[in-house]
């Protein structure tokens, strides 16, 4: 078989081209979209006009690309793959058939095919589509990865004397009175969320996310703090953020003790979070590549203008005194996604390791402006 002399049917809602297996995190998410949709096949070794020009494998490379697949991906997806050609100019073909369980996830986020592009889906869709396909919501759902090892045993007291239970209750009983049970084995995602140790290394994006700006937009951050944990422990942290970046004033009543009066009111507050609380398994509503996550990621990619910076560089820019978690978070985002690159990609950990904007970062900086 002649590669250049192949026919290949044009990219569509289930043709999807890549030219290299560099491509892989694209290719993950496309067999994630074509299972949530009605299927379809990813021909690998076709540039982007159409051409056969193939690929080379080495001995364990289809062996790597079905793992990062199955791994990276919510059900796990086995596509049928498939090669054509000689061994220096290889065709893979990816079958993926539609899932019945929809919507299918990669790296953490729902997608969907349209036309020819992966969608991220909103949340309320993907929810949608969930309970008819499965007849059960998101967080009813098993979740095979936590295991009785990963129950914070803080977070199981810290509930029950919220709910007024007595401490001694058994663990499998709270889950039962509190309609968390399920019946496939194990626990479901309401049971991860609520008393896992850290539930962020099953749902990356169930953290919470706090900031305090100047102005009204957020570009000069006065205070900034991701929160991670059971979920009654971000609600406590979160508002313990809002308290301590927000006025008070007290009142006089007549009686011996003064009368607080928080800038807003405690309730609206506490239900402010607790609706941001409420979708802790969503991500963006859009692609992960089409626009950075964060002002703070904005704003990383705008100093990465003028030239080339360290990672201390960058926190400087933000105001940080040190590299802190949220910095690392969103260089290691920025990454991914491709907006940056390091300056010496052979050594990623060298102390001259600096980052560059690269030009799906500079137009994707453009297109945030």
């Amino acid at each position: 078989m002649t590669i250049k002399n192949t026919y290949f049917p044009v990219e569509s809602e289930t043709v999807e081209w890549k030219q290299s297996l560099g491509e892989w995190k694209e290719i993950v998410e496309t067999c994630a979209a074509f299972a949530t949709s009605q299927g379809g096949v990813i021909y690998i070794g076709v540039s982007p006009k159409g051409e056969g020009v193939g690929v080379q494998i080495g001995q364990h490379s289809l062996e790597e690309l079905a793992n990062k697949i199955k791994v990276n991906t919510d059900p796990p997806q086995f596509p049928t793959i498939k090669v054509e050609g000689s061994e220096q100019s290889t065709l893979i073909k990816i079958q993926i058939d539609e899932n019945p369980v929809k919507p299918s996830w990669a790296f953490g986020r729902p997608i969907k095919r349209v036309g020819r592009t992966n969608q991220c889906l909103r949340r309320e869709e993907a929810h949608r589509l969930l309970e008819v396909t499965t007849g059960r919501s998101w967080d009813s759902l098993p979740c095979s990865r936590f295991t009785a090892d990963d129950v914070d045993k803080m977070a199981v007291r810290n509930y029950l004397e919220r709910a007024g239970m007595k401490l001694t209750t058994p663990f499998k009983d709270l889950i039962a009175n509190s309609r968390l049970s399920t019946h496939a084995p194990g626990y479901c995602n309401a049971v991860v969320l609520l008393f896992g140790k850290i539930p962020q290394r099953i749902f990356i994006s169930a953290d919470l996310k706090c900031a305090r700006f100047k102005g009204t937009e957020a570009i000069d951050f006065l205070d900034e703090q991701t929160y991670e944990g059971p979920l009654l422990s971000q609600l406590d942290n979160a508002l313990a953020f809002v308290s301590r970046n927000t006025h008070q004033a007290y009142k006089i009543t007549g009686k011996p003790e003064r009368e607080i009066v928080p800038e807003y009111p405690e309730e609206a507050v506490r239900e402010a979070i607790i609706n941001a609380l409420s979708r802790p398994e969503s991500r963006p509503e859009s692609r992960p590549e089409s626009r950075p996550e964060s002002g703070v990621s904005v704003r990383m990619l705008q100093a990465l203008v003028v030239g080339a910076k360290s990672r201390g560089e960058l926190a400087s820019v933000l105001g940080h005194k040190g590299v802190s978690g949220a910095v690392k978070k969103s260089v290691s985002s920025l990454l991914e996604q491709g907006l940056m690159a390091f300056t010496l990609p052979n050594k990623p950990q060298s102390r001259l390791q600096k980052y560059r904007l690269t030009d799906k970062g500079r137009a994707v900086l453009a297109g945030s402006q």
